[in-house]
């Protein structure tokens, strides 16, 4: 997040998420008909700002399967395809430049989602996203 001052980077990068959670939804589920919601969070174990794409209860994919590899990129893909800024020409910045991103998938458990994309080191406030 080279563009944001060190001091307020997260508040400018949740500030962005408030501001345009639907034009970001639409974005991916333009790309995957199984998106449910995005959400927002800073991870308190590295800092950063995380999107967190989330994936109803009848999407087909699933933890721990060789498939996740290729959602990987997908997802990657569209995050580094997103303008964040469009009228920046010279010098664009993407959603990758800003958020780091995790994928859960909606289900009937008592945390209520199954981690998909989300790595181990990577903790969300207040156990949300069953974490």
């Amino acid at each position: 997040m080279p563009y944001l001052n060190p001091e307020n980077e997260n508040d400018k990068a949740k500030a962005y998420f408030d501001e345009n959670k639907d034009k970001i939804a639409e974005c991916f589920a333009g790309c995957i008909e199984c998106i449910d919601d995005v959400g927002f969070f800073i991870s308190p174990t590295d800092n950063s700002p995380y999107l967190v794409i989330i994936f109803n209860d009848r999407c087909p994919w699933e933890p721990f399967t060789p498939q996740l590899y290729t959602l990987e990129n997908i997802m990657e893909g569209i995050m580094k395809s997103y303008r964040a800024f469009p009228h920046l020409t010279h010098a664009p910045i993407y959603l990758y430049d800003i958020y780091d991103f995790l994928v859960v998938k909606r289900d009937g458990s008592e945390a209520g989602f199954t981690k998909l994309l989300w790595p181990n080191e990577v903790a969300a406030p207040d156990n949300e996203y069953g974490v």
